[in-house]
This record gives structure tokens, C-alpha cells and sequence, in this order.
């Protein structure tokens, strides 16, 4: 029997007619008592074991004379899969908190097994005595018993088991827990591998370690699981986050090169204009680079064999992803160090290479953590995304470093602007004219009025109208060359 709320009871004390009758104070205290309604893994987030108590011995509604055919305590009671459901809940609740009397409480009263998601949650939490407790009153499912898939729930009644309740450690524990900094989970979860050998993601692992700079915990678990990390994944990682220490670690373990390719337009995409000065430092330094076309034996495994600043090379694009998200100092500080052509030959050996190294690298970005448009070089979209997105000082640079180029329209790019905003993908039923979109169109579309403002006043210019016909790119839509619907410069304005 619950115990009346001490409120109630106050309330009563001075009244001595209600003396000897309890069931009225106890029916007065369960209709005041809102807590006992509430979900038993919502009640958890309070970190409180007597309320836990009180919610679960609480009964009015399970009584004959109770309130109703259904409540949540009697599903709690009378299903299977809510009780199942709820536990589990309820542990991820006292993982985020670390409070292992929760646990407890949670085992005394559920038989159920626990799944991976509580394992993982609790070591980004830290939560290193409930992964013990966890680990002392359970029994761990060893590599043997596990699914292949990795992705795909584990449940003891599809899997017969029948050796108590199970814990499922493993996966992504450890890197979760790396992710966070919690060093001793993750050695501990190592350490006890050798008494339980439950499947873990080991590179992942080191893959997190490296890709929040702890080179040391890295260095701990390849020594400690005998085999190195996938350079790739780490290094991109490490390129995003700005991580220049574990940039130089790749490139004096000799690995770096083996796996740069895209790193430094993540860099430039995330603004991190440190590691992006240390490739190009590093670059320059690389005398086994080339400044053109190359191949050979002698370049062994490295992801390249010409400079990232060369004529179409990778810094070239890196371009785009700073200005397209904002990041002036490091579009600025890219387009100042790449080769320039110099006469028509480099010109085309510049396209070449450019369409190659995209089409490189977009395979690199296909697999499955990166879209491959991530890869473009600057054009009309770059600064169209620049001015949709709000960043005015990114539109004058564009302005100002490409405008004089006739191959390239600055003010109206092919693709649609909507409600969503600007998209490359044109409708198949569109005429001629409406296969193109305004940059102007798409600043306005989104209140950038300064945007609207500058691009107005650059594009009303007598040099402007002069250049007109250059600036249609008819030489790149040949079907468009003769017609008269091709947006002009009054359409501009």
C-alpha cells in the first residue's frame, strides 16, 4: 500500500472527523497524486528510487473498484513488449545520469536483456559503474552468438537463449565513449575483452580517438587490438575538426599521402584555416609531387601524385566549399597559392585535369558519410549559394576576383529557386528561359537586402553591359546560343 502524500496528510491533521478513516485520506491522496501517471522511464530522468517505488506499488487503478479499464501501470503490468520497451528506456535514462541505483532497481524488477543502444549510451555518458554493474550481473554475448548484421537488433527470444540475461557490449561502445573523452571507459571495455570477446568496432574506435585529436588513446588501442586504423575515414575526420596533430602523426607514420585525397576540401568546407595552411605547407615540402600529369610505380600507394595547388587540383576546388559556407579567410587564403594558367594550352590542361580530379574525388565522397556534390569547382553556383546563405563579404570577393572571367555568369546560374531554395535539378517540362534562376532572385528570396543591394549596383555597370554576350555561357549551352529568350543583362538589373 502506497503511504498518503505528506501534503494530504498535513491537510487532514487538524480535522478530527476524518480520524480512522484512512481509505478516505488514501482515496483523496491517489486522486491529488499526479507523479504515479507519468511513464516509468520519464520518472527515471529524476534520478529518484522512491519515486520509482511509489509509481510501481501504486495500485488504485489495479484494484476492482479502480478508475478505468486501462492506465499505464496496468500496461506496465500486463504486456510483455511495453514492459521490454520501458526497461530499456529507463536504462538509457540512468545511463545519461550515471546513476546506478536506477539500475538496480530496473534488474530487481525486469528480467529483460540489455540492448547495445544502452552499452553505447552509457559509455558517450561516461558511465563507467554502470557498465560494470552491468557487466557483474548479466552475461555477455560473445562473438559466436551475434548476428552479422550489425545494424540489426538482437533478441533473445528470436535467438532461444536461455543462459540468464544477456548484455550486449560491443560495437560502437568503445568509439562512442573515445568520442566523448572518457579514456578509462574505453580501456576498461579493452580490458575486459579478454574474459568475455564480445565483437567490437575497433577501428571505429580509433577512428574516434583520432578525430577529437587523442592520438595517445589511438596509439593505446592499436597496440592493444594489434593492427593499425584505416587512414582514410581518421584522417578526413581529423581534416574537418581541424586537428593538426593528428594530420602530422598520419604524415610521420608515412600514411599521410596514402589516404589526403579530399581531406583538404573538407578543411576548407568546415573552415579550418590551420590544417588547410598545414597541407599547403606540407605540400610544398613533398618533393616526390608533380606539377603535371604523372603516374608511375614510384608513387606507391599515395592517393596523388601532383601538388594540390597545381593547375586543377584539389585546392582549386576547396575553393567552392569555403565560399559556399562562409569561410572568406580560407577562400582567399586557397585561390592566392593555386596555379593560374597562363596562355589557352594551360587553360585546357586545367580543365582536363579539373574534370578528372572532380570525377576522382566524388568517388572518394560516394561513400556514404559525404554527398559527391560535395566536389565542385567555383561558379555561377558558388556564388548563388553564397548569396542565398546570407554571406555579403563571400559575394564581393567572388565579384571582385571573378567577374572579368568570361566563361563564367555570375548573375544567373542554371537550376531552380523555390521555396526551399536553390536547386540544380530542372524540371523536364521547363521552357528555355525558365532553366535558368537569378542570384539576385535567390539572395531576396531569403532577406539578404544588402545582398540584393551590392549585386544590383555591380550589375548595373556600362562595363557590365559590354560584356553581356560573353556572360550568357551560350558557349556551354550551344541550343541556347540563338534564342531570344536567354536572360540579358536587363533582365539582370
Amino acid at each position: 500500500m502506497v503511504p498518503p502524500l505528506l501534503s494530504v496528510t498535513l491537510v487532514f491533521r487538524p480535522r478530527p472527523e476524518f480520524d480512522g478513516m484512512a481509505d478516505i485520506i488514501s482515496s483523496v491522496s491517489a486522486y491529488a497524486d499526479s507523479s504515479v501517471e507519468q511513464p516509468l522511464h520519464k520518472a527515471c530522468k529524476f534520478g529518484s528510487v522512491a519515486l520509482l517505488d511509489r509509481i510501481w506499488s501504486s495500485t488504485a487503478d489495479l484494484e476492482p473498484s479502480g478508475w478505468g479499464l486501462w492506465s499505464v501501470r496496468k500496461l506496465l503490468r500486463t504486456h510483455k513488449l511495453y514492459g521490454k520497451l520501458q526497461f530499456t528506456l529507463c536504462l538509457l535514462e540512468a545511463a545519461k545520469i550515471n546513476s546506478v541505483d536506477i539500475a538496480r532497481w530496473l534488474f530487481e524488477r525486469f528480467p529483460y536483456g540489455v540492448r547495445r543502444k544502452v552499452i553505447c549510451e552509457a559509455a558517450k555518458a561516461g558511465a563507467l559503474e554502470i557498465l560494470q554493474f552491468f557487466r557483474a550481473n548479466g552475461t555477455t554475448i560473445r562473438n559466436e552468438a551475434e548476428q552479422q548484421d550489425e545494424d540489426e537488433e538482437w533478441d533473445e527470444e528470436k535467438e532461444n537463449w536461455e543462459r540468464g540475461r544477456y548484455i550486449r557490449f560491443g560495437g560502437l561502445d568503445a568509439a562512442e565513449a573515445a568520442l566523448a573523452g572518457h579514456d578509462d571507459v574505453v580501456k576498461w571495455l579493452y580490458a575486459t575483452y579478454k574474459e568475455t570477446e564480445e565483437r567490437r568496432n575497433d577501428d571505429s574506435a580509433m577512428r574516434a580517438a583520432f578525430s577529437v585529436g587523442n592520438v595517445e588513446l589511438a596509439e593505446w588501442i592499436m597496440a592493444e587490438v594489434g593492427f593499425e586504423v584505416q587512414g582514410y575515414l581518421a584522417l578526413h575526420k581529423a581534416a574537418g575538426a581541424g586537428l593538426v596533430e593528428t594530420l602530422q602523426w598520419f604524415q610521420d607514420k608515412g600514411t599521410y599521402t596514402e589516404c589526403d585525397a579530399g581531406a583538404l576540401i573538407l578543411a576548407a568546407e568546415d573552415g579550418q584555416l590551420k590544417v588547410v595552411q598545414w597541407m599547403l605547407d606540407r605540400d610544398r615540402k613533398d618533393d616526390k609531387l608533380k606539377n603535371g600529369d604523372v603516374a608511375g610505380p614510384e608513387y606507391g600507394h599515395r592517393a596523388r601524385s601532383t601538388f594540390i595547388t597545381c593547375l586543377g587540383g584539389e585546392a582549386s576546388l576547396a575553393i567552392h566549399s569555403a565560399a559556399v559556407n562562409g569561410h572568406l579567410e580560407v577562400a582567399k587564403l586557397l585561390h592566392a597559392n593555386i596555379d593560374k594558367p597562363r596562355n589557352q594550352a594551360e587553360k585546357e590542361a586545367e580543365k582536363r585535369r579539373r574534370r578528372k580530379r572532380i570525377h576522382e574525388l566524388s568517388n572518394y565522397f560516394d561513400l556514404g558519410f559525404r554527398p559527391r556534390d560535395v566536389v565542385r569547382e567555383v561558379s555561377g553556383e558558388t556564388m548563388m549559394l553564397a548569396a542565398e546563405r546570407g554571406f555579403l563579404d563571400v559575394v564581393k570577393w567572388l565579384y571582385t576576383e571573378y567577374h572579368a572571367d568570361p566563361s563564367m555568369a555570375l548573375f544567373w546560374v542554371r537550376g531552380q529557386v523555390d521555396e526551399y531554395g536553390y536547386s540544380e535539378k530542372i524540371d523536364a517540362y521547363s521552357d528555355v528561359q525558365s532553366v535558368f534562376c537569378s542570384v539576385v532572385d535567390a539572395a531576396a528570396g531569403n532577406g539578404h537586402l544588402e545582398i540584393v543591394r551590392y549585386l544590383l549596383h555591380v550589375g548595373g555597370g556600362k562595363a557590365e553591359d559590354e560584356r553581356a554576350p560573353k556572360r550568357q555561357r551560350t558557349d556551354t549551352y550551344p541550343e541556347l546560343r540563338d534564342c531570344y529568350k536567354m536572360p540579358g543583362r536587363a533582365e539582370q538589373r
